[in-house]
């Protein structure tokens, strides 16, 4: 067992270097090869890991970032609540929001956010 943080975008990069096959190195994977660990117990390189909702990006979206969890996006009515920001080591339900706590790791959290945006918004458009 391991609390290294993982995602489904693994599972072709891990896969392919278990089967000897390279990537294409023209469209490369957003995962990593995960085989290190699984076959050495290897630690996880640091990265962020992000999600976002189906139609309109802001209905939902999180970053996480080792312990900690960003997520947007949640909707009282008719208008969106701020950026809401969990450690996840102490907070697991995501019940105690530290963003105002944690005002420079939210904001830092939350332009790395927006760029992911961006970057899949370009990566989405015919070339």
């Amino acid at each position: 067992m391991t609390d290294e943080i993982t995602s489904t975008l693994d599972v072709m990069p891990t896969i392919l270097e278990l089967a000897g096959v390279a990537p294409n190195a023209e469209r490369p994977y957003d995962g990593i090869d995960l085989s290190p660990m699984l076959l050495d117990g290897e630690s996880l390189p640091a990265r962020q890991l992000f999600w976002g909702g189906d139609g309109v990006f802001w209905n939902g979206a999180a970053v996480r970032d080792g312990p900690w969890k960003l997520v947007i996006g949640r909707y009282e009515g008719d208008s969106p609540e701020r950026p809401m920001l969990f450690n996840l080591d102490q907070d697991l339900g995501e019940s105690n929001d530290l963003a105002t706590i944690h005002h420079n790791r939210a904001k830092r959290m939350f332009a790395a956010l927006s760029r992911w945006r961006d970057d899949v918004a370009r990566g989405a458009m015919p070339q």
